[in-house]
């Protein structure tokens, strides 16, 4: 009798499912007839179990299977784990293709029919190290300027990946696979370099339409609204020679947990980690996207400092002077002159990342709001209009949560305030009205023109 297939709870689970002897078969025969045995110890994951081979010629590789302890995914779907996978496995090949430091793979199986090892699987290098300790080294100048240095190379190489024509291709062919989501799809998949102000509006639009349909309940759409009419503050305007046109390759979820180094203290790749001490989210290569260079260019995640406000590493100004200077370094050996735009916006990207961080972190965005407020109401009214004009077909059956949005405008607007009781019902109504009669006032702006 078959098993109906599902997504396992546990790593423990997840390797019963596996059928070992023909997992044991299929690797030997990928690795040139080598047998191997398995390591007995399961490594979890918020994701993914991993669980390690051992060849007879001393070869390593890891079993990765997907798993759903936290109830992330519904218990039902089967699909979208796989889907993930598929798109991460996909990237990580490309990558590696490209010289990009990543595991290397070497087959998978992500379906449920037709799989001769009886569980979805992804098989990879073992990478041997230990997450970076970065309170160990920290205190260590030698040892800590050197991991800044190679982490600073790693984001460097990344960051300027799709300066190759043929990595910029086969970046885009990922597109069907799910990945880069905010960037602008052609009719034959392949991706169009956005500004990045299109970028910024098309990430908060998303971000309002999930508002509006009561998704977000910490952020009110009054404030995502406010974010939004901020954006032209923030647009970079450049002095000096930049490729804007040419979208890149960013990770977004660097931080200790998910770099493993050696004994030495060489940075060996950027791995699910497979150590039974991580408890932090890891590497997660879905957090890898396509955007525009003024996006691109910033602190890793744990250099940043509202992040580290927040995550209880202690990461001071010479560290990430230390990583910027790293980074300065790497272009300017890859540069023809002495100029380096790309460091440049580095060292400049703090205020970026910070408005753009207030996008999806809970606690940045209240931090943002304390600091800067809430925009006029009269230029909130605008912007309304515009995010009306830009998202037309997307705010279909959101009419009253719209018309709610601007009664709070508009009466915010004659209280000069949003503290205080809101008295817009007879407004909503009266506005409802002349929805119904076709009376409503036309909405037409000038908005940026990215597509939907």
């Amino acid at each position: 009798m078959n098993r109906r297939p599902h997504i396992a709870r546990t790593a423990d689970e997840a390797s019963t499912l596996l059928d070992r002897r023909k997992l044991f078969e299929l690797a030997a025969l990928l690795n040139g007839s080598i047998s191997c045995t398995i390591d007995q110890r399961l490594h979890e994951g918020q994701e993914h179990a991993v669980i390690r081979l051992q060849f007879e010629n001393n070869a390593q590789w890891a079993v990765r299977m997907p798993i759903n302890p936290n109830g992330k995914f519904p218990g039902d779907d089967i699909e979208l784990p796989l889907q993930i996978m598929r798109s991460t496995t996909s990237l990580q090949q490309c990558l590696y293709k490209h010289g990009i430091l990543v595991p290397r793979v070497h087959w998978s199986c992500l379906q449920w029919t037709e799989n001769p090892v009886g569980y979805p699987v992804v098989l990879t290098d073992w990478i041997e190290g230990q997450p970076l300790d970065w309170e160990g080294i920290r205190h260590h100048p030698e040892a800590k300027a050197k991991v800044l240095a190679q982490l600073a190379e790693f984001m460097f190489n990344l960051s300027t990946l799709t300066e190759s024509s043929e990595a910029l291709k086969d970046l885009q062919a990922l597109h069907p696979n799910g990945m880069f989501p905010l960037y602008r799809l052609n009719p034959d998949n392949s991706v169009t370099a956005q500004t990045a102000a299109e970028w910024y509006y098309k990430d908060i639009d998303r971000r309002l339409l999930r508002s509006l349909r009561g998704l977000l309940k910490d952020v009110s759409p009054l404030e995502i609204l406010s974010l939004r009419s901020s954006i032209p503050e923030y647009i970079v305007k450049h002095t000096e020679p930049l490729d804007c046109d040419r979208p890149v390759l960013f990770h977004d979820d660097i931080h200790p947990g998910n770099i493993i180094i050696d004994s030495q203290g060489e940075l060996r790749g950027y791995f699910f980690s497979p150590m039974s001490t991580l408890t932090l989210r890891i590497i997660d290569w879905d957090m890898v996207s396509l955007v525009p260079v003024e996006a691109a260019i910033k602190l890793p995640t744990f250099l940043s400092k509202t992040m580290c406000a927040n995550s209880g590493w202690e990461v001071t100004d010479a560290d990430r002077e230390l990583y910027v200077q790293a980074f300065r370094n790497c272009e300017l050996a890859k540069s023809k002159s002495e100029m380096t735009p790309l460091t440049n916006l580095l060292a400049t990207s703090f205020k970026r990342a910070y408005f753009h961080e207030a996008f999806h972190s809970l606690s940045i965005h209240r931090k943002w709001f304390e600091e800067h407020g809430r925009n006029p109401a009269q230029q909130l009214l605008q912007e309304l209009d515009d995010f009306c004009h830009a998202n037309s077909g997307n705010i279909r059956g959101l009419q009253d949560e719209v018309i709610g949005l601007r009664t709070v405008i508009e009466a915010s607007r004659n209280q000069r305030s949003f503290n205080g009781v809101i008295e817009g019902k007879a407004r909503r109504q009266k506005i409802r009205r002349g929805v119904e009669n076709g009376c409503t006032r036309k909405i037409a702006t000038i908005t940026p023109n990215y597509g939907m």
